[in-house]
């Protein structure tokens, strides 16, 4: 009662297979046709785990997984004694196992997809730490440059030049005294660094304008949809929303050129700066000689007086 049937001799027998029963037909005939169920209760009063079969097989063949929990049926252990007396030849126990293969099916399923939302929701917040980490990094440098200019990647570049320029290969082995040279090049290393921070404030402030402007286009962009939204279907809702919309494009008009005109001025600064250095008013390392004045020829002061004496005399013969 609790096997089924072979259809073929080459299906080969498992562990868990308790015998074989080789009958004939007349022993075992063909299952009658399955009729409909008359409530005549023999399926529930023969069933050794005190299990309702009717409701069982009903709720299986409308697959209700929640009311074939209910009824227990995993405490069924397939005995086919209802579907021996079933009178209308119900094959009950072949109902309770597609039942049980649904209820296991379902367990997987739900089983993965759990996993799969622990994986992705794990996955979330990774990203989501990693780009805060970024963002506050980026930040952190944007301050930096702001606030600290780094200034010693010049100042060791004007030292060499300054170094370079004081002692080159055609001066005679004489010791110098560049101690003169000394406050023009710290003025040099000063100016330099004010100017490199003036230009990172100005790259600054011309980032922080066009963000700010791209967003202004964006909102106004977004403000004109709202409007043609506005006017094909008006609401109160849709009303607040343009209103406040345009509050937040007002606002950002004005930051766009309070950060435009401070770009202005830092860049016109910056500029100022650039044309004294051209123009000889700053002092510039690469082109001053720090020879020593004891190391350099004397110069005459008067060109005349390189000439000889017989030229000389030459000239007054001639006047």
């Amino acid at each position: 009662m609790m096997g089924f049937t072979l259809d073929s001799a080459d299906i080969p027998i498992v562990k868990t297979t308790n015998c074989v029963i080789a009958a004939p037909f007349s022993e075992l005939p063909a299952p009658a046709p399955e009729m409909p169920c008359i409530r005549c209760g023999h399926c529930a009063d023969v069933c050794p785990a005190s299990l309702l079969p009717q409701q069982l097989q009903w709720y299986a063949k409308n697959t209700d997984l929640d009311a074939l929990n209910r009824y227990n049926l995993s405490d069924c252990i397939e005995c086919g004694a209802c579907s021996y007396v079933c009178p209308s030849h119900i094959p009950l126990v072949q109902y309770f196992r597609y039942g049980k293969g649904r209820i296991r099916q379902h367990l997987d399923e739900t089983r993965k997809s759990d996993q799969a939302r622990a994986r992705f929701e794990a996955r979330q917040a990774r990203q989501t730490r990693e780009q805060a980490d970024r963002d506050a990094k980026r930040k952190a440098r944007a301050t930096q440059q702001r606030t600290r200019p780094s200034s010693g990647h010049i100042a060791a570049n004007i030292t060499t030049g300054i170094t370079r320029k004081s002692t080159p290969e055609t001066l005679p082995d004489k010791k110098a005294s560049p101690t003169k040279d000394i406050p023009a090049a710290h003025n040099t290393i000063k100016k330099t660094t004010a100017n490199t921070a003036q230009k990172s404030t100005s790259d600054a402030l011309k980032v922080d304008y066009l963000k700010a402007e791209k967003r202004l286009k964006d909102l106004s962009r977004g403000l004109a949809h709202l409007e043609k939204q506005a006017n094909k279907s008006p609401s109160d809702a849709l009303h607040k929303q343009l209103a406040q919309h345009r509050e937040k494009v007002v606002q950002l008009t004005e930051q766009v050129g309070k950060l435009k005109a401070q770009w202005l001025a830092s860049r016109s600064s910056v500029t100022q700066t650039g044309s004294e250095k051209k123009s000889g008013n700053g002092v510039r390392v690469e082109s001053e000689d720090l020879t020593p004045r004891s190391l350099k020829p004397n110069k005459p002061a008067n060109p005349q007086s390189t000439r000889s004496p017989q030229n000389l005399n030459s000239q007054k013969e001639e006047t």
